[in-house]
């Protein structure tokens, strides 16, 4: 059994590898990933912190003004989470698959405090064909101009 080490910082260094990590599945992954394309992995543009676990990135989390667990299994959760106990809270919420983002909690609770709520199912929907039904002709996609108004609603 592979013995995973303590989660570290990632720098560009190891950008190739948390790329490919991030592609692998692009819908849990689609907020990090997006920020990673535009500014890479220095924390200070990024807007936090990748951390990952194990030597092919096993484990995947950002920590930033969410922590986001991206991939990883109960050790990576565990390894995570002594991580960010280990430094000053930066984030107020831990979002991402339930299953390692619970694990996460578990971990971080004792700490932390109790949650102020606690969503242990809350799908992340994506469509991977076209809709069934027309569209409603008064609705339409967000534009540039749009994020303001729309950011602050959707948040």
């Amino acid at each position: 059994m592979l013995k995973l080490a303590g989660a570290r910082l990632l720098t560009e260094r190891e950008g190739l590898a948390v790329r490919s990590a991030l592609v692998a599945d692009p819908v849990v992954s689609c907020m990090v990933a997006a920020r990673v394309e535009s500014v890479g992995l220095d924390p200070w543009r990024l807007g936090g912190e990748l951390w990952g676990v194990g030597s092919r990135l096993g484990g995947l989390c950002f920590s930033g003004v969410n922590l986001i667990p991206l991939r990883g299994g109960r050790a990576a959760s565990r390894a995570f989470a002594e991580r960010a106990l280990s430094q000053p809270r930066h984030c107020s919420s831990l979002v991402g698959p339930a299953d390692q983002v619970l694990e996460m909690w578990q971990q971080l609770e004792p700490g932390w405090g109790p949650a102020r709520d606690v969503r242990p199912n809350q799908p992340l929907l994506a469509m991977s064909a076209p809709p069934s039904v027309a569209p409603d002709p008064l609705v339409r996609q967000v534009r540039l101009d749009d994020l303001e108004r729309y950011l602050p609603a959707a948040v």
